[in-house]
């Protein structure tokens, strides 16, 4: 089965051959916070860019301002469940997430199954840049298949 927009998040080696050459943005999805990562199906090495508030509706806009500065041909968002596979309550929000961004931006976006990712942007922080634009960009690292 393709991994397509709105199908659910699998590994990266099940859709390698299924996604569209170019640069991707990844979400790492908060409640409070939203990180931002960018990255390539050439190098595969994302980079963290930017934490958008998710308390205002200025997200949107900066997130249209990413989408215009990037010209992805996709988005990537990270779908957290727990260790054991099962759903919590982030789960839905980033879903709704998912859905949103597709309804507003009309390009596709790839849910990624996520775990831990807060946990290694804690471990390999990046200067300059928060703990949730690092996830971000772990997401994407495991996403676009880098080991």
């Amino acid at each position: 089965m393709p991994d397509t927009p709105d199908s659910p998040a699998r590994s990266p080696a099940e859709h390698l051959q299924d996604r569209p050459a170019g640069v991707y943005l990844a979400f790492d999805y908060g409640s409070l916070r939203i990180g931002v990562a960018v990255g390539d199906t050439v190098s595969r090495q994302p980079k963290p860019i930017a934490t958008i508030d998710n308390q205002t509706k200025q997200r949107w806009s900066q997130i249209a301002e990413l989408l215009a500065a990037w010209q992805p041909v996709g988005l990537v968002v990270g779908v957290p469940l727990t260790l054991d596979d099962q759903r919590q309550p982030m789960t839905e929000a980033a879903e709704r997430f998912c859905r949103r961004l597709k309804g507003r931006y009309h390009l596709p976006v790839y849910p990624a199954e996520e775990r831990m990712t807060s946990l290694e942007a804690d471990l390999t922080p990046v200067a300059g840049q928060s703990r949730d634009a690092v996830a971000a960009a772990h997401i994407l690292s495991d996403w676009l298949g880098r080991d």
